[in-house]
């Protein structure tokens, strides 16, 4: 039980606490936020129950997941040599730890580039999701009950569809 302590969740602790301070430095000013946020992330009920479990590659996945985001954001910000060395080595470390958290960090980074690079020169970030979510909603299996558009089956037509994707 000690080397367990020693070995993984003191580490985990350490690497979680530092990466989600870092990455709440990018978006919040005031240090007690910065804390607060910290100390949320680093201790919610989901990771709590992940380590007590012994998962400990989905942990340190976990913990580490903040700081490939950060070195990401910083990446576009100023493309050099070593920003690109060190994104690439945290994430394939993430990769490594889970690919599932990987995944999803990955999704975060895919989103943030479209939401705040202009990557789809046609694209408007907010007509997309609203349109694209909305249709997504309409089409899901488990609202045939109620619909969120509220569209009639004679106007949800070809065009409909249509109009919905490629606008």
């Amino acid at each position: 039980w000690m080397s367990q302590r020693i070995f993984w969740i003191i580490p985990f602790l350490l690497i979680s606490l530092f990466s989600s301070y870092k990455l709440s430095s990018f978006f919040i000013k005031k240090i007690i936020y910065r804390l607060i946020s910290v100390l949320i992330y680093s201790f919610n009920t989901y990771i709590l129950l992940i380590v007590a479990g012994g998962q400990f590659g989905v942990a340190f996945a976990y913990g580490l997941s903040p700081l490939v985001f950060y070195t990401f954001i910083k990446f576009l910000e100023n493309q050099n040599f070593k920003s690109s060395v060190l994104l690439g080595l945290f994430s394939g470390i993430i990769i490594a730890l889970d690919p599932r958290i990987a995944v999803i960090i990955f999704l975060g980074m895919f989103l943030w580039l479209i939401f705040n690079y202009n990557i789809f020169p046609r694209l408007k970030p907010g007509v997309f999701l609203e349109r694209k979510m909305f249709f997504l909603l309409n089409s899901s299996p488990f609202l045939k009950e109620r619909s969120f558009l509220e569209v009639s089956n004679k106007n949800f037509n070809i065009k409909t569809i249509k109009f919905i994707l490629l606008s």
